[in-house]
């Protein structure tokens, strides 16, 4: 799971739709994404941050925890 990517979606009130519509996946592969059962590539990475979180450390956005 990505926990820092989850408290600043929660914080600027993005959704997964939102991420969704950003790297171009459906609603269902994003929530999986952002839950860690998929991995993002470091495109759709990127794109995010550069979207959402352009003031965040891109390791500590997607850093993985468990």
């Amino acid at each position: 799971m990505y926990g820092n990517l989850l408290i600043e979606m929660k914080k600027s009130n993005i959704h997964n739709r939102d991420i969704a519509k950003c790297i171009g996946v459906c609603l269902e592969s994003a929530r999986q994404k952002v839950n860690g059962k998929r991995e993002f590539t470091s495109d759709e990475m990127f794109k995010i941050q550069d979207a959402f979180f352009s003031e965040i450390d891109l390791r500590y956005l997607f850093e993985k925890k468990n």
